[in-house]
């Protein structure tokens, strides 16, 4: 399986971006944005390209959230990134068949969606599991989405 990122985007004035996606053959759900690395592709490079396609938007600077490889029996790596200070730069251009609606929310706002049974990035949700009651490493998350 091809490597993948996901990107949790985040606005000047702090507001963070989750879709809400309707893919063919799929549910709807909510989750971040993101979508496969394409071949001799870096994985920040496929981050920069799928939140521009995505969103339209660029941002104005990336942090690495988290890199895990949730199957241990599957050679699939995830890269979620932070992008911070997104900023519309053109239209969305999403692929043939699928809907994404951005959703704007506060950082609590984000915290209950990962824990929703429809929001589809279970690596995400699993980092902010392990985050929310530890406070120091709350503030560090806050710190990497917000500096």
């Amino acid at each position: 399986r091809p490597d993948t990122v996901n990107i949790i985007p985040i606005t000047a004035n702090g507001e963070i971006i989750v879709s809400e996606q309707e893919q063919p053959g799929t549910e709807p759900f909510i989750g971040c944005l993101g979508g496969r690395i394409n071949e001799g592709e870096e994985p920040l490079e496929a981050a920069k390209r799928e939140l521009l396609e995505e969103t339209g938007m660029e941002a104005n600077d990336y942090a690495l959230f988290d890199t895990t490889q949730l199957i241990d029996k599957i050679d699939w790596a995830i890269y979620t990134y932070v992008a911070r200070g997104c900023r519309k730069v053109k239209e969305q251009e999403v692929e043939a068949g699928e809907k994404i609606k951005l959703k704007y929310v506060t950082l609590e706002e984000f915290l209950k969606l990962a824990a929703q049974d429809n929001f589809r990035d279970a690596e995400v949700s699993l980092k902010v599991f392990r985050t929310i009651n530890n406070p120091a490493k709350l503030e560090e998350m806050k710190k990497l989405f917000f500096g």
